[in-house]
């Protein structure tokens, strides 16, 4: 019933918690000591949030509407036009 709500909250978790994984994974890997950096960890939650909870939802809705069914074809567009012109972003490193 709250599915915008759901989506960033969701957006944001799936985020901060791959950003601490990796920062924890690339500590181990270097066998050091690393404070974890939670200035990150907001940034990729907050990334988390514009992209997976409010722009992926409106760009596969606005997909289905605009290729409705589900023939063979209209799927196999659907899944081009998913990876093709889907928002992309790049954590930063520090």
């Amino acid at each position: 019933s709250h599915p915008v709500a759901t989506h960033c909250t969701q957006g944001a978790l799936v985020a901060a918690v791959g950003d601490y994984a990796s920062q924890v994974t690339v500590a181990n890997m270097e066998r050091e000591r690393q404070e974890t950096n939670f200035g990150r960890v907001a940034r990729a939650s907050t990334t988390g949030v514009v992209y997976n909870g409010l722009l992926l939802p409106q760009y596969y809705n606005f997909i289905h509407k605009a290729l409705p069914g589900t023939a063979p074809v209209t799927v196999a567009a659907k899944v081009f036009l998913g990876f093709r012109f889907m928002p992309q972003h790049q954590q930063d490193s520090g």
